[in-house]
């Protein structure tokens, strides 16, 4: 699981199997090497996300202009109006 957002910055997630059949997961870096084999899936999804950095934290968070219009729809609304029009919309 992860993301490569339209600016090519790319985060993705693996679960690795060791020698001893238990397994280890996390963040998948830059010079990753894979022994034998592994199975990769990508999925092309709409609407394209890309990353900015967040003044507050310096992370490049996912900026999703679809939620971010409908966070500014809803923020006055309570969390149980908005959890109602979450499921209308």
């Amino acid at each position: 699981m992860g993301n490569i957002a339209e600016n090519n910055m790319v985060h993705l997630h693996g679960i690795f199997g060791k020698a001893n059949s238990s397994c280890i997961g996390g963040h998948i870096m830059s010079g990753c090497i894979v022994p034998v084999t592994c199975e990769i899936q990508i999925n092309v999804l709409e609407p394209k996300v890309s990353r900015a950095e967040d003044p507050s934290t310096k992370l490049n968070l996912l900026v999703l202009p679809h939620k971010i219009k409908w966070i500014l729809k809803y923020k006055k609304l309570s969390s149980k109006e908005i959890a109602i029009n979450e499921k209308s919309a």
